[in-house]
């Protein structure tokens, strides 16, 4: 019993003598654990104060750049606000958008017709030169002439913002093999795509073919039709289908027009329905023309001239004030 006692004694002896220094190692390793520490908060604030001062900084330059930009876009006559809802200011630098004015300026674009293409076009001025430059040397190795091309882009700025490398030529040899007589001529094909720019800014050819195929089997055009139809109002092929529709039906039905009639004059299909319906009712109205009264291309065109002075005093043979009054009267009775 005395030895088991001894033992016991012994091993806390032991113990105590074994757990000293590890006690002692382990306060000598916080208080180097807390310099550490210490040292590290510090140096994060440090750099803490110096990100915080850094951005600070940049935020200011970011500031001082924006404004050299905006004044110097508002000193050229684009309206910034219209810039700022589609590009950030940020992106831009008074440099870049130099040089862009300096490609519009070579492509014959003029001070008043800039601002207004990049008004309407602002992503022009975060393409990269040479895209822009590019574009311009695809639209005349394709022959578009020189002095047009600035037409087009005065037009449609979004085909220097368009991927028109393949789809130009593309859209060019499909009007060559369009099913439509006579086919065709390279002249002619440019014709229209510079007449209608939008064309080469914003179709493919599926929807040209498409709408082509609709003007074929729903209009029922034929290939005579459909090649007139396209060279002398091209953007027949950007309209929406019901609403070629609508006014076919309304010509072909309501004013007797045959559809040679209509292919001759496809100025109707820039002319709103609701333009077309009343001229025609003023004309029944004042006893000119009668529910049998057949129409051709000649009188169609005189009843979608665009100018409603023109028609009231060259075709209906009123003054403009009469025509208002009367066409006042058509929508107080369409509301009713």
């Amino acid at each position: 019993m005395a030895s088991l006692r001894q033992n016991l004694v012994h091993k806390i002896i032991l113990l105590r003598t074994a757990s000293t220094p590890r006690t002692f190692l382990l306060r000598g390793q916080s208080s180097a654990i807390s310099f550490l520490f210490a040292r590290k908060l510090a140096s994060k604030a440090q750099m803490t104060v110096h990100e915080e001062e850094k951005s600070e900084e940049e935020m200011k330059q970011s500031q001082t750049a924006r404004a050299k930009v905006s004044e110097y876009l508002e000193k050229n006559g684009v309206r910034v606000q219209r810039v700022r809802r589609q590009i950030d200011l940020r992106k831009l630098t008074v440099e870049k958008i130099s040089r862009v004015f300096k490609i519009l300026d070579d492509i014959g674009i003029d001070h008043n017709q800039r601002n207004r293409i990049i008004s309407n076009r602002p992503t022009i001025l975060t393409t990269k030169d040479d895209l822009l430059r590019h574009r311009v040397k695809i639209m005349r190795i394709v022959g578009i002439f020189p002095e047009s091309i600035a037409y087009v882009v005065k037009e449609s700025p979004g085909v220097l913002t368009a991927r028109i490398k393949e789809s130009l030529p593309d859209k060019i040899k499909c009007f060559e093999e369009l099913n439509v007589k006579p086919k065709f001529t390279k002249d002619e094909i440019l014709h229209v795509l510079t007449k209608c720019p939008t064309i080469i800014a914003a179709y493919t050819v599926e929807s040209l073919q498409k709408k082509v195929q609709f003007l074929e089997e729903e209009l029922k055009f034929n290939k005579h039709h459909i090649k007139n139809i396209i060279l002398k109002q091209p953007s027949v092929l950007t309209f929406s289908n019901d609403a070629l529709k609508e006014k076919w039906n309304y010509c072909f039905e309501k004013i007797n027009v045959s559809p040679t009639g209509i292919a001759r004059c496809p100025r109707v299909f820039q002319c709103s329905l609701k333009r077309i319906k009343e001229r025609h009712l003023y004309l029944k109205h004042l006893g000119l023309i009668k529910d049998e009264t057949i129409i051709d291309d000649y009188g169609l065109g005189l009843i979608v001239t665009p100018s409603d002075k023109r028609f009231a005093e060259k075709v209906a043979k009123m003054s403009l004030d009469e025509f208002d009054e009367f066409r006042d009267e058509l929508d107080l009775s369409s509301k009713e």
